[in-house]
Parts: structure tokens; C-alpha cells; sequence
């Protein structure tokens, strides 16, 4: 890996290579590990948290493929492994993934080098028109056509004084109608420890902002919320893969520009 972490501090824990490690990915170093082993500490539900996260990204991925959903704009993408979007859309979809680390894109650019039908580019979230310039720049995306907008597990590490509602308001205001929107976001009550968001503000490089159902729910005024609507991950149109409701700690939804 070191001959791609180009900027990467190893000593210090990064929100992408903790989350690789919690999904079973080797795209971590040693402090990112210690902090996944802190946090599973405090919080024993951590590792089952990030998979429920990521079993319900393809259980919406694979569902906006039904709907004919051909194009996705994964904000907050972290690293592309273990299951990710382009894993898991339809064949021919096109996906340019975004974080803002710059740490994390240099591993995607490097895992996606092979493929032509995805792009990582270094974007924020609360700088939406930059952000969508990015992604057409990398001519993998028709903006005059639907787009799936993935916001997985970013919001929390946006604070409400950014105005992420906003940001998400422009972003709908930009996509043509028949565009969709998928969320997750961790819940502030489904009593997850403090010790968790603490750790991340003592070790990490960002922090976390849980949110009340109330409060994800607004997220998605304006758009046609589909069903189940917002609710605990593993009740998103659950299959097979579904693991312990107790345990999820997340909210989830799609919606639909109309």
C-alpha cells in the first residue's frame, strides 16, 4: 500500500482506513486498526454498524439498477473496496466516487486505474456547484439524465452550522427530474456510547455529528421519499444479508426527485 499512500500518515487514524478495517478490507496501517479496536471497545456494535451500512448501500445500488438508474455520484465514498458502488451496479453504470480526503482518493485512483467506467475525484460536500463541476469534468456523468446521489455515512462529518440541508437542496435543485438521493447517518437516539465520538475527536482526523430521526428526515424536504422511508438500516428492504436490528445504530432512506 505504501507506494500509493501518498500523503498518509500512518501514525495518526484515518476515517476511510478505519472504516476499510471494519468492513475487512487491508487498505489500512496500524493506527487505523488500533483505533477500529478502541472504538469496537466502547461501542462492541461498531464492526456490524459499518457492514449494515455497506449491506444497505447494495441493497439501494442494486435497486436503483431496477429503476434504471445508470449513474452514480457516491459522495464521501471513503476507499472503493469491500462491495463498493461500482461492485455492485449494473453493468455499463458509470460511478465517480468523491471524498474529501485527499488521502483516500489517491487510494481509489489507484484501485480504479483499470476502469474506465469510474473516476475518484477530491470534492465537499458543502461546496456543492464545485463539487458537480468536478464530477462532469470527468465526462462520466450526463447531468441532462438521472443520477443516483449516494451521501452514505458522510453527513455525520458535516456540522449543522455547514448547512448540510442546504448543500443537499442545491444538489436536488440540479438534477433533472428522476434523479434519486440515498442516505445513511448515524442516529443520536439509538443511545450510542459518547465514547465513540469522543475518540474520534481525540485521535481521528474528522468527528462525527449523530442525528435524531427528526433531523435526517429533513434532510430529504423536497423530495419524494420512497418507501419504507427512514428507518433503521437493517429495515430497508431487507434480505438475506440483513444482521441484528439491535445493533444497526443508522438510519437509512432513498428519495426521488420528482
Amino acid at each position: 500500500m505504501s507506494q500509493w499512500a501518498a500523503g498518509a500518515d500512518p501514525e495518526r487514524a484515518n476515517v476511510a482506513r478505519v472504516y476499510d478495517f471494519l468492513l475487512g478490507g487491508s487498505h489500512n496501517f496500524e493506527a487505523d486498526r488500533e483505533m477500529a479496536r478502541r472504538m469496537t471497545a466502547a461501542a462492541p456494535e461498531a464492526p456490524m454498524v459499518a457492514r449494515a451500512n455497506r449491506a444497505f448501500l447494495r441493497r439501494a445500488v442494486r435497486e436503483l439498477g431496477k429503476a434504471g438508474i445508470r449513474q452514480f455520484l457516491d459522495i464521501g465514498a471513503g476507499i472503493p473496496t469491500v462491495g463498493s458502488t461500482h461492485e455492485v451496479a449494473a453493468p455499463g453504470a458509470r460511478v465517480v466516487y468523491v471524498d474529501l480526503d485527499p488521502v483516500a482518493v489517491a487510494h481509489a485512483h489507484v484501485l480504479l486505474a483499470d476502469d474506465p467506467n469510474t473516476a475518484a475525484i477530491q470534492g465537499d460536500l458543502r461546496e456543492p456547484d464545485l463539487l458537480l463541476a468536478l464530477a462532469e469534468a470527468t465526462q462520466l456523468l450526463d447531468f441532462g439524465q438521472p443520477v443516483a446521489v449516494l451521501m452514505l455515512a458522510v453527513l455525520p462529518f458535516v456540522k449543522d452550522e455547514e448547512r448540510p440541508a442546504e448543500a443537499i437542496g442545491h444538489l436536488r435543485e440540479s438534477l433533472t427530474p428522476g434523479s434519486h438521493l440515498v442516505i445513511s447517518h448515524g442516529a443520536s437516539d439509538a443511545v450510542a456510547p459518547d465514547e465513540v465520538a469522543d475518540l474520534y475527536a481525540k485521535r481521528a482526523t474528522a468527528t462525527i455529528n449523530l442525528r435524531s430521526k427528526k433531523e435526517v428526515t429533513a434532510f430529504l424536504d423536497g423530495w419524494e421519499v420512497l418507501p419504507p422511508g427512514v428507518v433503521w438500516l437493517p429495515e430497508w428492504r431487507p434480505e438475506d444479508e440483513v444482521g441484528d436490528l439491535a445493533g444497526a445504530r443508522m438510519y437509512g432512506a432513498m428519495a426521488r426527485k420528482q
